[in-house]
């Protein structure tokens, strides 16, 4: 909830000093009245939603998505030897709001302390809201922020998001598979190759990166 409290945030949306027992102590005991549902918008006015540049994303962020992803599939998938029309795995996929791409990366999935480097997926450099394209407000915010290890290719950063897919997932297995690094990349690079398949010019528009983040 720290992370939810504009309050409790600097001007780069890093915790201040003390904000945890602040926020999660009462009298030196877990304060459970603070533990409560938070408004979906909340979210949005501290990190932003492409209407203006987001101040910053904590890892912590990142890396609670992508414990919340996994927990989805432990709940849903894990242990079960589900087809890909099976009702249960398209419903989950569907949560995801892409095609189905397998089991195998959640299956591989860990925490790595190398999970340090962000990276946008659309890049700041084509970033010109010209033809479609999205601008610098729409670019940066978490919707098209994607959370990479120090293995991945450090100029990929100004690829677009074609080449991205064809890099991180080159299907040879001669390059290291930087997706199984983050559940949130992996499921924006299959909802740019599902736009890929249907042949939408711009495949990861700001409409993509809206939804993304809802």
């Amino acid at each position: 909830m720290v992370y939810l409290d504009h309050d409790k945030l600097n001007e780069k949306n890093t915790p201040n000093p003390g904000s945890f027992d602040e926020v999660m102590l009462n009298d030196k005991k877990l304060n459970r009245s603070y533990i409560s549902k938070k408004d979906g918008s909340i979210f949005n006015n501290i990190y932003g939603d492409g209407t203006y540049i987001s101040a910053g994303v904590p890892l912590y962020v990142f890396n609670y998505l992508d414990y919340r992803l996994w927990t989805l599939y432990n709940s849903i998938l894990r242990g079960e030897k589900f087809k890909a029309n099976d009702h249960e795995r398209r419903e989950f996929f569907e949560k995801l709001g892409c095609n189905d791409f397998g089991q195998d990366v959640f299956a591989q999935f860990y925490f790595s302390r190398t999970r340090r480097s962000l990276e946008h997926y659309f890049p700041q450099a084509d970033a010109d809201g010209k033809d479609g394209r999205p601008d610098q407000n729409q670019i940066n915010c978490f919707g098209n922020f994607a959370m990479i290890g120090s293995d991945a290719n450090s100029s990929g950063s100004n690829w677009s998001p074609e080449t991205k897919i064809s890099h991180y997932l080159d299907s040879s297995k001669k390059i290291s598979p930087v997706s199984a690094a983050s559940l949130k990349f992996r499921i924006m690079m299959q909802i740019c190759k599902d736009n890929q398949q249907k042949g939408i010019d711009e495949p990861w528009s700001f409409r993509d990166i809206r939804e993304h983040q809802e």
